[in-house]
């Protein structure tokens, strides 16, 4: 590794010996998509765990409401509806592609 007039190391081609550097748009990029991962596995995760702790005083109440056929049906729908509605939650996209302020 060469350092440059300015004192930054460059990282060089070995057949051109041009000099590369890494571009700022392909870092954060990076760090978004690795953002994205991480907070959509959380959101996964906890919506799983939220959806396991709740699924039988939920079948409980449809049992009580509902015919047996027909809540088994709506157990199903309302463990859905809870992944749906953690994940879209839990990974807040716009959030993520904001930039950080300044500090």
């Amino acid at each position: 590794m060469r350092l440059n007039k300015g004192g930054r190391a460059a990282l060089h081609n070995r057949r051109c010996r041009l000099p590369l550097r890494l571009n700022r748009n392909v870092i954060r990029k990076g760090m978004f998509i690795t953002l994205l991962g991480v907070t959509f596995v959380a959101a996964v995760l906890v919506s799983f765990i939220v959806a396991r702790m709740f699924a039988q005083p939920i079948k409980g109440i449809l049992d009580r409401i509902i015919t047996d056929d027909i809540s088994a049906a709506w157990l199903k729908y309302l463990k859905f509806a809870i992944y749906v509605v953690g994940i879209s939650k839990g990974v807040r996209v716009w959030k993520l592609n904001q930039p950080e302020p300044p500090a």
